[in-house]
């Protein structure tokens, strides 16, 4: 019997990007799925296109008020009946064999590896960008000090996320990043080659703010002190914030030091 895959959806009034998403959910070669789409309050249609294609594959979920995405992603996870759980944005899309690929994947994963990932695909005005992949395909908890590897989307058993908690409701951004560190507590993940996630960046900036900077601080203090980084594992971390610096020369001179202490970091591992 083939293994159910539920991925979950939470949206909030971007109906149109909304419905593209879904649209990719549908047209995957490996059928044995649930959708599980959030509406986190929205007031653009959103609401009445749901109830227009719910199913028996398609199930909905309307919050009454808006609690942000971390409670709608818990909320999918824990109404799941698959056997796997994989995430997706409403402004993003999965190319038609995604699902195939983790469904292949798993079966050829080594004993210690629990999640798997894969590449990302950037699109902008419905133009291809880039790809984001990884020169190496197994990333361990430590790796993520230094860098989000696995980007913002794992593929693993729905009773995994279960365990940890699912998402921090506490964070505003990150959230990822702080549920892999929990998830790779006990296992590794695992890359796979193919890139398979749309990521749509075409309302996006790299433009960050002195309130957005604080965020970063704020939420940079928050995941620090919530795993006990210690001091090494600090220093590693902090190449997030540093990047997100306006000053091209300041920059630059932030992410050298970022970069030699991530070398000096992996070395302080490899003596452990």
């Amino acid at each position: 019997m083939k293994n159910k895959v539920t991925i979950y959806v939470p949206s909030k009034n971007r109906v149109d990007l909304l419905k593209r998403a879904v649209d990719s959910v549908q047209a995957q070669t490996y059928t044995n799925w649930e959708l599980i789409v959030v509406n986190d309050a929205s007031t653009d249609g959103t609401y009445q296109y749901l109830e227009d294609i719910k199913s028996s594959k398609i199930k909905v979920i309307h919050q009454p008020e808006s609690q942000g995405a971390c409670v709608a992603r818990n909320l999918a996870i824990n109404s799941a009946t698959g056997d796997f759980v994989t995430g997706l944005d409403d402004d993003d899309y999965f190319e038609p064999n995604r699902l195939q690929l983790f469904i292949d994947g798993w079966k050829a994963k080594p004993e210690n590896v629990s999640v798997l990932f894969a590449g990302r695909k950037h699109i902008k005005d419905g133009v291809f960008i880039r790809e984001k992949t990884n020169s190496f395909d197994i990333v361990k908890r430590k790796d993520l000090f230094i860098k989000n590897f696995i980007g913002n989307q794992v593929f693993t058993p729905v009773e995994n996320m279960r365990k940890i908690g699912g998402f921090d409701t506490n964070l505003r951004m990150w959230q990822d990043l702080e549920c892999w560190l929990r998830l790779l507590n006990v296992s590794d993940a695992m890359q796979i080659k193919e890139t398979s996630y749309c990521i749509d960046i075409s309302d996006r900036t790299d433009r960050i703010t002195n309130s957005q900077k604080e965020k970063i601080r704020t939420t940079y203090n928050y995941i620090v002190d919530k795993h006990h980084f210690n001091f090494f594992q600090k220093k590693a971390f902090e190449s997030y914030f540093l990047i997100y610096d306006n000053n091209i020369r300041l920059k630059i001179q932030k992410l050298v030091f970022a970069l030699s202490f991530g070398v000096f970091y992996k070395a302080y591992l490899k003596s452990k």
